[in-house]
């Protein structure tokens, strides 16, 4: 109850020194390091695969799982997830790497492709090739501002 008391008894002690308190902390804000945009080392890459008429429990176990298992092969994935539905299969890959290391983020997307040719003539007659993509093109910045929406 001191501080109660004390604190009650001197409005002007207690203003005065919750003004320094917040007078010190504005004159500290130029001197804090700030980023506009964190810097992820998430790589993440979809592949999308369309195949027109099929049910997605054949869309999981004709396309999905042989793409899910020769994918897997590769090294330094940090998550695999797939999703499938009707006509159409989703995988994404997420890789932990260096943010500024573009030659290894480019020797993923390569390994990626290879494993992709590698599984598709064994896939169902009729379906296209599965689109390897570059998923960082809607990386933090992109998620913000749909997030402000």
């Amino acid at each position: 109850m001191n501080l109660y008391n004390s604190c009650t008894g001197h409005p002007v002690s207690v203003l005065m020194a919750f003004t320094a308190v917040f007078v010190l902390g504005l004159l500290s804000i130029p001197e804090l390091e700030r980023e506009n945009i964190p810097v992820s080392g998430i790589f993440t890459i979809s592949v999308v695969s369309r195949l027109e008429g099929y049910p997605a429990g054949d869309m999981e176990s004709l396309v999905t799982l042989p793409l899910e298992i020769s994918l897997g092969c590769i090294e330094g994935i940090q998550d695999l997830e797939s999703v499938s539905r009707r006509g159409r299969s989703e995988i994404r890959l997420s890789f932990l790497t260096s943010p500024s290391a573009q030659k290894e983020k480019d020797s993923l997307i390569f390994k990626v492709r290879e494993a992709v040719d590698k599984v598709y003539p064994s896939l169902p007659d009729g379906m296209e090739k599965p689109l390897v993509m570059n998923d960082n093109s809607l990386s933090p910045r992109y998620c913000k501002y749909l997030s402000m929406g």
